[in-house]
């Protein structure tokens, strides 16, 4: 706040502070965004050990999802430097000099509305932390109820006439007469990840 009156006091303009504020609140997103992307890189490895399964790079991601950081940052910055940019370079010098809040119900608004809004961040962000870690402990160390040691996948030709799965059922017999096959099954599709979609989101 003093910083704020000294800087009025020595002439500066109000577009100038609104440029410094929101100058800074963008690079301390962009720190943010550093730290948040070596501390990924560092974890990386760890966590690929713990899925037993390979990660995607930073480098590696596709541009939509580059572009979508990127509007995050502009959206972070611009809402993390809204208040002291338009709100408080707004005030008298004299009023920031002496530290106090001008008592305008819009600022209280304002300020109550960025306290909520950060809160329910904080709190989604924490849900949604939970709720991984819950997933990814009940796929490493709960029964699933599926067991896929020993099972062998043979792919045959498709046809869903009568005439086409009368075949596929006798290839089916074929393989459960066998000596060492326990069982044998047929299924349209295959748990192996290989049909659906799938979307990667950082």
């Amino acid at each position: 706040m003093k910083e704020i009156g000294l800087r009025k006091a020595l002439g500066s303009y109000k577009s100038q502070m609104v440029r410094l504020f929101l100058a800074e609140s963008y690079l301390n997103v962009i720190f943010a965004l550093a730290f948040s992307t070596v501390v990924y890189w560092l974890a990386k490895p760890l966590f690929e050990n713990i899925v037993n399964n390979k990660l995607i790079s930073i480098i590696d991601l596709p541009p939509h999802i580059l572009f979508i950081k990127f509007l995050v940052v502009l959206a972070l910055g611009f809402i993390g430097g809204l208040y002291p940019a338009f709100i408080l370079s707004s005030m008298q010098a004299f009023e920031t000099l002496k530290g106090k809040l001008p008592n305008i119900k819009v600022n209280s608004i304002f300020k109550k509305s960025l306290i909520v809004f950060q809160f329910t961040l904080a709190m989604i962000v924490l849900v949604v932390t939970a709720v991984i870690t819950q997933q990814i402990d009940l796929f490493l160390n709960d029964n699933l109820g599926y067991n896929n040691d020993r099972i062998v996948t043979v792919p045959v030709p498709r046809d869903w006439s009568p005439e086409g799965v009368n075949k596929m059922m006798g290839i089916r017999d074929q393989f459960a007469n066998l000596s060492n096959v326990e069982s044998a099954s047929l299924s349209y599709e295959i748990m192996n990840g290989n049909n659906g979609s799938n979307s990667t989101i950082f």
